[in-house]
């Protein structure tokens, strides 16, 4: 507890500069939580130095920071154990209890307070507004009295904890919406699967990957046959609920390290990395057939939802290019539709 009282008598100012300074600059929510628990607990001579977080009906409670570790989980509580953090709630004012022992409050508690050596208790409701964001938590093993400055210390950096977990919760949704941007940017609405534009840059970092290390790189076109038949019979609308689920099917389908994507209408792309030609055939062929045995409730009843699939290979004497891959897909693809559609074929050069 020295520590505060020598600081602020060498310079009244400096030390909480510094912890303002630093509390503002830390931008994870979690990490705003820990370094004001942190802040407080190594100030001053705390046992347990926690923030809870008190839902708004006041039904459930969870210790979301702690001085001990910067990782902690969320931590349910019983609330009614807790009668101090409630009144902080309620009133939205600190509750200091100087003496557990002599607190009626605390009497159903007392034993289990004592076993822990704790002697007074500190709650800081958290505000913003009019709002209380959470409750600081410190809980006292030593007899001697906190005092006035401590107590004005510990208030003051409840207030300042107020506004940087308001600012480091606005930066985490800033955050959240770039992402979220970012990945609309690369993602087809209607399937959720990723763009032509998306799959052009990937299709360019994976084959130049290929290049530099001499590894294999396979692309599979895929086209849903007769899908006009399916948009004229059933209408557009059911049609796209079709794509989405020919694109959902596919999706749970492909490997882990595969990447999948609309290049257009009704057809799709996956590129499979470190993957030959006869794995890939095997792989257009296993998609085939989980796409034609799946249920697509009253189509089956008429036609059953069947794929054309081309495969092509890099490296190949015929292929050198990123659009030498893609083309040789699409001849292949063409080969499928030519000899009967539902059925994979695989790139053979001429010659």
């Amino acid at each position: 507890m020295n520590d505060v009282s020598n600081a602020l008598e060498s310079d009244p100012w400096q030390g909480w500069l510094q912890i303002a300074n630093h509390l503002f600059q830390v931008r994870r929510f979690n990490e705003v939580l820990y370094e004001v628990v942190r802040e407080i607990a190594s100030r001053m001579e705390v046992r347990h130095c926690s923030i809870i977080f008190v839902d708004e009906r006041k039904e459930s409670a969870y210790v979301v920071a702690t001085h001990e570790t910067p990782e902690i989980k969320r931590i349910p509580l019983d609330l009614k154990k807790y009668p101090e953090v409630v009144q902080a709630v309620q009133v939205k004012e600190p509750v200091f209890i100087p003496n557990v022992s002599q607190s009626v409050m605390m009497v159903p508690f007392q034993e289990a307070l004592q076993k822990l050596s704790i002697h007074s208790i500190l709650v800081h409701p958290l505000i913003q507004g009019e709002k209380v964001l959470g409750n600081l938590i410190l809980k006292i093993s030593s007899s001697r009295a906190l005092t006035t400055q401590q107590l004005q210390f510990s208030a003051w950096v409840s207030r300042l904890a107020g506004g940087a977990i308001r600012n480091a919760h606005h930066y985490e949704i800033l955050i959240e919406e770039r992402n979220q941007l970012e990945r609309l940017a690369m993602i087809d609405f209607l399937t959720d699967t990723y763009n032509h534009r998306y799959f052009s840059a990937r299709l360019e970092e994976e084959f130049n990957r290929a290049i530099r290390y001499n590894l294999s790189l396979s692309c599979i076109l895929l086209d849903i046959d007769d899908f006009k038949w399916v948009n004229d019979t059933y209408g557009h609308r059911r049609g796209d609920t079709i794509l989405r689920e020919v694109a959902s099917v596919v999706k749970g389908a492909i490997r882990k390290t595969d990447f999948l994507a609309r290049y257009g209408g009704e057809e799709f792309v996956i590129l499979l990395p470190q993957t030959d030609l006869s794995g890939a055939f095997r792989e257009g062929e296993r998609i085939r057939q989980v796409v034609r045995s799946h249920s697509y409730g009253e189509t089956n009843q008429a036609k059953r939802i069947t794929l054309s699939i081309g495969v092509a290979t890099f490296p190949d004497k015929t292929i050198a290019t990123i659009d030498d891959l893609i083309r040789a897909a699409d001849a292949a693809l063409y080969q499928a539709k030519r000899f009967g559609k539902d059925r994979t074929e695989v790139f053979v050069a001429p010659g």
